[in-house]
């Protein structure tokens, strides 16, 4: 976000309604909305890291997530 330019891009499977977030120390993207999961991916290869189930519709830009 620092040099306002494309620096990668990826194809992933969306799904029909979606939200786009980025951790606050920007090294995580985080796809959610519409569902029960949150996948997070890596902000640098944008590789699928993890998905996270929150056991709850993520119809909000509030995410309460689970402790590890």
């Amino acid at each position: 976000m620092e040099n306002k330019k494309i620096l990668n891009k990826r194809e992933f499977v969306g799904r029909t309604r979606l939200n786009f977030a980025m951790t606050a120390d920007g090294k995580k993207l985080l796809i959610y909305n519409a569902g029960y999961e949150i996948e997070v991916y890596d902000a640098k290869t944008l590789a699928l890291e993890t998905t996270i189930n929150l056991q709850g519709d993520t119809t909000s830009n509030l995410v309460v997530m689970p402790l590890k």
